[in-house]
């Protein structure tokens, strides 16, 4: 499998090379919130297991504050787009923000 490029901080970087991309908990080797892997019968799409260790090693950094209380949002509502309000405005974060490039018309930032 070839290596899936990272994200380059400052640029508008293409769909697949963002960071949750490389999240093997979130996309590889996902479990829901009672750790079901996909093939387990009682496997909820539904739900997502966050693993901080991991989400902590790719980003390079400890989550904040608001980077948790997404992913802890996420992981009830793994199969729902969150538009989370920062400050005065709604953003949409990591594969939530690849469905709005992919079917809404809009654009990713720079970040």
């Amino acid at each position: 499998r070839a290596e899936i490029p990272k994200p380059v901080a400052g640029m508008v970087n293409p769909a697949g090379t963002h960071m949750h991309n490389h999240l093997k908990f979130f996309t590889t080797n996902r479990r829901d919130l009672q750790r079901n892997s996909a093939g387990h019968p009682n496997f909820s799409t539904r739900t997502l297991h966050i693993d901080w260790t991991e989400l902590e090693r790719v980003n390079g950094k400890a989550a904040t504050a608001a980077q948790k209380q997404w992913w802890e949002i996420k992981s009830q509502y793994a199969d729902t787009v969150l538009l989370f309000k920062t400050g005065k405005f709604y953003e949409m974060f990591h594969d939530d923000s690849d469905v709005g490039v992919a079917h809404l018309g809009m654009v990713y930032m720079k970040g």
